[in-house]
């Protein structure tokens, strides 16, 4: 039972909101399918040249982009098999079209690494951005197709008034809709902040009301204490080895200028001693008798 209700949702999630809610065609609705058709003929031309099934349909798998149902999936790769890559595009873009929000996924998704068709996206927004000036211009959209349009499809002199309504409301429905995506991003991010917020701060007030907590706090604070006695100690542990680092230098510079003191008086009394030696060794050579040979070496 549940596997059945959770394949219902995901099938009311999957199948566009005009299906499963249908309204009645007001002018709103004219317009905009008449603005999707008319985007649609702008780019086909384009999107038919570069644009392969295979690749845009597995980024919309890969990423679960709900712009296309089952039936629509199967259709275009029937027609790719059978009719080839360029029926098979058309037909792709004639069943996007009709989705909300069809147009941005197409070009998030030729701007994706596994496509990499960013020059085509661009040339697909400028299109689009052509069309929007034309409608906001008051001027008749061209027909990319080249192809010229039937006569009778034109509106005459009495339509002319509901011509140029739905063209108004079709200005303000794009200008509604550009503040409108402006709007809904920031009120997304709002929404999710908040539910971070709200998130967080629950589990705070819960936490808070834990005895666990409460015997953590208590802990917690403790440690804390601990912390700062240990900084203090060891702040004070370091001026005193500061101190006695500094104290250490002044006895070594004063031992060194001990030793210095007694190597130079060393010194200084050497040096008196070799001088004593000297004199005295020069005043008993005068006073020596010069010897004389024994008699045996004088021939007698």
């Amino acid at each position: 039972m549940g596997n059945a209700w959770n394949r219902l949702q995901h099938a009311q999630q999957t199948i566009p909101k005009a299906i499963i809610e249908p309204t009645s065609p007001d002018e709103t609705t004219i317009s905009n399918l008449w603005y999707n058709v008319t985007l649609r003929d702008k780019i086909v031309e384009v999107f038919v040249e570069y644009i392969r099934p295979w690749n845009v349909l597995q980024v919309f798998h890969k990423y679960n982009r709900r712009v296309l149902v089952r039936q629509d999936v199967e259709f275009v790769k029937a027609q790719v098999n059978n009719l080839g890559d360029r029926v098979g595009s058309q037909t792709l873009l004639e069943r996007l079209s009709i989705y909300e929000g069809w147009f941005d996924c197409l070009i998030s998704t030729l701007k994706d690494r596994e496509v990499m068709l960013d020059h085509v996206a661009q040339t697909f927004q400028n299109l689009k951005d052509d069309l929007d000036y034309e409608i906001l211009n008051d001027q008749e959209p061209e027909n990319s197709s080249g192809l010229e349009t039937d006569s009778s499809h034109k509106p005459k002199t009495g339509d002319g008034v509901l011509e140029r309504l739905k063209k108004d409301n079709l200005r303000l429905m794009i200008k509604l809709e550009k503040m409108t995506n402006n709007y809904e991003r920031e009120r997304t991010a709002r929404e999710k902040l908040e539910v971070q917020v709200n998130v967080l701060q629950s589990e705070l007030e819960a936490s808070q009301s834990d005895p666990e907590y409460k015997t953590f706090a208590v802990k917690l604070k403790q440690l804390q204490d601990d912390f700062e006695d240990v900084v203090r100690e060891r702040d004070y542990l370091r001026v005193e080895l500061d101190e006695s680092r500094v104290r250490s230098e002044q006895d070594c510079q004063a031992y060194e200028e001990k030793v210095k003191q007694l190597l130079s008086d060393f010194e200084a009394q050497r040096r008196e001693r070799e001088l004593s030696n000297q004199k005295q060794g020069q005043g008993k050579g005068k006073h020596k008798k010069k010897l004389k040979p024994p008699s045996c070496f004088n021939g007698h």
